[in-house]
């Protein structure tokens, strides 16, 4: 017997996707029930998720969300012709759900409600109580119509040994110094392979320890076979160090930071530098849908934007605004979304306003501190 489940789309998406591809339910066919355009859309994303995973899909639509006795004649024919089908109520609008509910119950069929926590709220008969971690990020992605794609070249393994070492000079140093550094270096020349490094101001005896700071900076590079010092005392860096300094290094730092939490939360695909996109319209692509650190955790979408400015009056407003606006069209209550500084104040105004969208804004105050908040923020329901 083919196992059926019935689900009302709406524009949660996710409520309705893990149980059909959670193996304890043991999905083989979906019954996805529209009722406007904008939810056939939705109905069109899953079917192309779902059947990725080998499920059957039929689309239903309802035709009128107006009517209450159209929709629950709708759904009592819905259940005579999937009689043995489950039924998911956690979506569609409230008379599209009494109407479900009604119908199916009259019918005897097995009938459960999606928590946001992954829980299963049986309301007839019993089965799984707990949702399982089943979702990658594709699958999150494709479920609200985007394709995800790499916007950064994989950096060598020996960046990540860097990465760390510029923290532990940021938190040696006061925590302007490391950045400034960074800002005065002078990549000269466009080698393929490695670039010679100046800096400014080299004879200049109040800025002391900025050349000790360059100094250091060029040796921990020597130390992870990114860099080299010449016969005439010029040093050369890998090519692709630019970028790494202008602010790649605090974004592999952070990834490392949530790699170490992975052994004991189940975080799925965790990225660096990945770019949602509709339709895979590669012209559509622009910074706001580009997040530097994302993965996946109890089904849940998480992105993490991180800044390492090294003006103190960063103004996070446009941070803000671009992490609500990519959680709202991912529905909102399945996305977690943080801003992690490496300096900066925070203003009570701009906290209250990231607050009220549930963003978290982390400091990069000291390593304990930005893992033990990573970890809280992780989970959070």
């Amino acid at each position: 017997m083919i196992v059926t489940h019935v689900c009302l789309v709406s524009g949660q998406a996710l409520p309705n996707l893990i149980p059909l591809l959670d193996p304890a339910f043991a999905v083989e066919q979906a019954v996805l029930v529209v009722s406007n355009t904008q939810m056939k859309a939705g109905a069109s994303a899953l079917e192309r998720v779902l059947t990725t995973h080998g499920r059957t899909v039929q689309i239903e639509d309802l035709g009128n969300d107006c009517d209450f006795m159209v929709m629950r004649q709708r759904f009592r024919e819905l259940s005579s012709r999937y009689s043995r089908a489950l039924l998911n109520v956690t979506g569609g609008k409230k008379t599209m759900t009494l109407a479900a509910f009604e119908a199916f119950n009259q019918g005897s069929h097995a009938i459960y409600y999606i928590e946001q926590n992954n829980a299963v709220q049986w309301l007839r008969d019993q089965g799984p109580s707990k949702l399982n971690d089943c979702l990658g990020l594709n699958d999150i992605a494709e479920a609200h119509g985007f394709s995800i794609s790499d916007s950064r070249q994989e950096l060598p393994a020996p960046y990540r040994r860097l990465a760390e070492f510029l923290f532990e000079d940021y938190q040696t140093n006061h925590p302007h110094k490391v950045a400034e550094l960074v800002h005065l270096l002078q990549f000269q020349g466009r080698g393929i392979k490695e670039r010679k490094v100046g800096w400014c101001n080299e004879r200049e005896p109040k800025l002391a320890w900025q050349r000790n700071g360059l100094k250091r900076l060029m040796e921990r590079c020597l130390s992870c076979h990114l860099g080299r010092k010449d016969l005439h005392g010029a040093w050369w860096v890998d090519a692709r160090m630019g970028a790494f300094l202008r602010g790649a290094w605090f974004e592999i730092f952070l990834r490392q930071r949530v790699e170490s939490l992975s052994h004991r939360y189940p975080i799925r695909d965790l990225r660096q530098g990945m770019v949602f996109s509709v339709g895979g319209i590669e012209k559509d692509i622009g910074p706001e849908n580009e997040f530097d650190v994302v993965f996946v955790n109890r089904n849940q979408l998480f992105l993490i934007e991180c800044k390492a400015h090294r003006n103190r009056g960063i103004d996070i407003n446009p941070f803000i605004y671009k992490l609500d606006s990519i959680k709202s069209r991912f529905g909102g209550l399945t996305v977690h979304a943080a801003l992690v500084l490496l300096v900066g104040e925070i203003t009570a105004g701009l906290q209250e306003k990231a607050d009220q969208r549930r963003i978290r804004i982390l400091t990069a105050s000291n390593i304990s501190q930005l893992e033990a908040d990573l970890e809280t923020w992780i989970l959070e329901k």
